[in-house]
């Protein structure tokens, strides 16, 4: 087997594969049997099959770009005369060190107040100062600019923070792990025999891991539940094999959701309508990035927790979802059409900006094409301006100078040529 240059893009390939897959065959499920699965199960079904099917081919379709946008965005970015010049170099000899104990910081924290737990309302006054530190947003950034494969701490650091996300009620953030692993090592270890044979059996190991992990997420839920419900662990039963298999479909796609956003999107605009805030989608990016102090009133409620309101009324505020591009840009249209046409030139320029932030950090070494294909990915498979950018790249506006006062990351200009394999200051 005679594989291309860029022998690392097959993992991105088999990445997006997975969710078209999940996509399709939770899709097929729902259509055929007539009932609301995943996020959304529970939801009386009146949508006609025909508009299901539509959506299934526009929620795979979408999928199916993400590459070719990737290919095509790569190489393509803005040059700013006196700000291009300059990146960020991570300096190896402390970022392990103050990453350390950033995440050792947020985990006592959580622990103690129950903040940044999905689920818990927490009344601490330093609630604020330990928010301003994305971890979720910085940790991708220092798994593949940071890497340093032969210490311990970076690999503390690794395990630290899925144990933070997970204490917090995430488990999404393992395959994510695993795939930066795989593009990473195989981008690094390119001529090796057994990578090439491992591509000659991708399909098979797929298929192979989706079952070992069906098996494991029946756990996992029942352990992240009992985080997120605040109940002893062991009070939910683990799930049987076959609700594994179907609960972890529906972790690779959110067409559920893509179906309840359309079926009842004249209740959502009505729901959006209510609140009396027209431009509150395009507010949700501030929301994470505003203290509570300088911005009171966050209670409203974004799409991705309407979308969820109009299945369930008493659908709690602090909980959301993301779901098909096209279709959130259309909830936002029948909402308001005024914060349709400044969404879109929001949405943009934040594009462009976290484009510009994560290729900030490389020397050359494109190891950042990863952080940009996720980026993408996010973009068009879960849509959420509060996520995408509230949350995201630009939400590092606080954490990049706390590292560059620490002296984490540095400021360098840039040189004709950087061809070191590793973002180092």
């Amino acid at each position: 087997m005679r594989l291309s240059k860029n022998q690392e893009y097959h993992i991105l390939k088999i990445y997006m594969k997975l969710f078209i897959f999940a996509g399709i065959l939770l899709g097929l499920m729902e259509i055929i049997q007539y009932q609301s699965l995943g996020e959304a199960t529970g939801m009386p079904l009146h949508i006609d099959r025909l508009d299901m099917i539509l959506l299934l081919i526009l929620q795979t379709a979408s999928l199916a770009v993400i590459y070719p946008l990737f290919l095509a965005g790569r190489d393509n970015r803005i040059k700013i005369k006196g700000v291009s010049d300059y990146r960020f170099a991570i300096n190896t000899e402390r970022v392990h060190i103050v990453t350390f104990l950033i995440l050792a910081a947020e985990l006592a924290f959580s622990l103690r107040t129950g903040n940044a737990v999905i689920g818990r309302e927490v009344t601490s006054r330093f609630s604020f100062l330990f928010n301003l530190i994305k971890v979720s947003a910085w940790m991708p950034v220092y798994y593949v600019c940071a890497r340093e494969t032969k210490k311990p701490l970076y690999w503390c650091n690794v395990g630290l923070y899925l144990v933070y996300e997970f204490l917090c009620g995430w488990s999404g953030q393992i395959i994510q792990v695993i795939f930066f692993e795989l593009f990473l090592f195989v981008k690094h270890k390119k001529g090796k025999q057994k990578i090439t044979t491992i591509f000659q059996f991708s399909n098979v190991l797929t298929g192979a891991a989706f079952l070992a992990g069906s098996g494991l997420y029946s756990y996992i839920f029942s352990l992240k539940n009992s985080i997120r419900y605040a109940v002893p662990f062991g009070s939910i039963a683990p799930l049987g094999f076959m609700e594994g298999a179907k609960q972890l479909l529906s972790r690779f796609t959110n067409y559920p959701i893509t179906v309840a956003a359309v079926q009842n999107h004249a209740r959502i605009a009505q729901l959006y309508a209510a609140q009396k805030k027209p431009f509150w989608e395009l507010e949700t990016i501030l929301s994470p990035l505003v203290p509570r102090f300088l911005m009171p009133n966050k209670e409203y409620r974004p799409l991705g927790n309407l979308v969820k309101q109009a299945i369930w009324e008493d659908n709690p505020i602090g909980t959301g979802t993301g779901y098909n591009f096209f279709v959130y840009w259309m909830n936002i249209f029948e909402c308001n059409f005024g914060c349709f046409v400044a969404g879109i030139m929001v949405f943009l320029v934040l594009a462009c900006v976290s484009k510009q932030i994560i290729y900030a950090f490389d020397n050359g070494s494109k190891d950042v094409e990863l952080l940009y294909f996720f980026f993408i990915f996010g973009i068009m498979s879960e849509t959420s301006l509060s996520n995408i950018f509230g949350y995201g790249y630009i939400s590092l506006v606080y954490t990049i100078p706390f590292l560059i006062v620490t002296g984490a990351v540095k400021i360098r200009k840039r040189v004709a040529a950087e061809s070191t394999n590793q973002c180092t200051a």
